[in-house]
């Protein structure tokens, strides 16, 4: 054989092996997301999915039942084809990966922690229960309630203000809608005085009926939307449209909100009191709405413990005792350095909960 053809043939059994090796290393389709559970499906919002029917019409609702590891059974909810879950850093990317295309999300004003997208010293706050039960007035006082459910509605008519914003906000709005449906089933057994507590029952189920099942950023699924939003505005609005079912207000929490969404609202308010109250100036400048927020941290980090949520197991629950502790010191503290260490907890709480359970 002469030179060159043996050349020739060096040449060719080395390009071989780097083809072989390239296409070894190269897979033919996209990593798959990291999946986690923590959501239930055919639900409510934010942030909160069960298995009940729509709560404008259900009877009886089941929840999921607890995998062996203690967690709940993986069927989460999606949002624009996208499983909506708190354990996913980057919903957006994930649809990046995954091929889907959907509008990108609005920046959140930072004076408002419920639309926002994105260690400490021990300490224990004492809730009395109130008539047997839970003592909702100190977890969140009347006013805040109200203060809370108005701030969402506002929002919330941002979202629905035509089909172009319904897409642009359609990862913002199941937190919302779920946190909305736990405040309103709070009020029905809240001590305080709020205006509405006589149709908060309606309110929930409306609330609920909105993200009960998947959304989809198209028309349908605004207009499906639509109808109980409309229903929920009227009511706030002291008006009662006809032929809303009364399902009563002896509703356990998962049958009307999503765990999931209400961890995304738990992870929004995280996030916005130490982007916008990490220093005593800009606790100062915030004062009323950061305290309003540790009270809303502490109502949802009591609500997520229910039982009927899947996680039931105690370390779990250590972590939402901590939140809640937590979530009460940012709002009940006597100033700047009480409030720092309650949000210090909650984000603590945060990222270890986040580390243990995602999958």
């Amino acid at each position: 054989m002469s030179r060159i053809n043996l050349n020739q043939v060096v040449v060719a059994s080395m390009a071989f092996c780097l083809g072989a090796a390239f296409m070894a290393g190269c897979g033919g389709s996209d990593p798959a997301p990291t999946q986690a559970t923590g959501t239930q499906n055919a639900t409510s919002s934010t942030g909160g999915g069960d298995n009940s029917t729509n709560a404008t019409t259900k009877t009886n609702a089941t929840t999921n039942t607890s995998a062996p590891s203690g967690k709940p059974a993986d069927d989460r909810k999606t949002v624009g084809g996208i499983p909506y879950d708190v354990f996913f850093d980057d919903p957006f990317q994930v649809a990046a990966t995954q091929g889907t295309v959907v509008a990108a999300a609005p920046t959140a004003p930072m004076n408002d922690p419920g639309g926002t997208t994105e260690e400490p010293a021990e300490a224990t706050t004492e809730v009395a229960p109130a008539g047997g039960g839970t003592d909702w007035e100190k977890i969140v006082p009347a006013e805040v309630l109200e203060g809370e459910v108005k701030r969402i509605r506002n929002r919330l008519k941002q979202y629905m203000q035509g089909v172009a914003n319904f897409r642009q906000n359609i990862f913002q709005l199941p937190a919302d809608a779920a946190t909305l449906a736990v405040l309103a089933q709070i009020a029905t057994n809240h001590p305080g005085d709020i205006s509405w507590k006589d149709n908060a029952k309606y309110i929930r189920d409306l609330a609920y009926a909105m993200v009960e099942g998947d959304l989809k950023p198209d028309k349908g699924t605004f207009d499906a939307v639509s109808e109980p939003y409309e229903n929920l505005v009227d009511i706030l609005n002291g008006n009662i449209p006809p032929g809303l079912e009364d399902n009563g207000t002896d509703v356990a929490f998962p049958e009307i909100a999503d765990f999931g969404y209400l961890m995304k609202r738990l992870d929004r308010g995280e996030k916005w009191a130490k982007t916008n109250c990490g220093s005593e100036d800009g606790f100062m400048d915030e004062e009323e709405l950061a305290r309003a927020e540790g009270h809303i941290i502490a109502a949802l980090a009591k609500v997520i413990e229910s039982e009927d949520y899947g996680y039931a197991d105690e370390d779990f629950n250590a972590h939402a005792d901590t939140m809640f502790e937590g979530g009460l010191k940012m709002a009940t503290g006597s100033g700047f350095e009480d409030f720092d260490v309650g949000m210090n907890m909650v984000s603590k709480k945060c990222a270890e909960c986040h580390t243990e359970y995602r999958e």
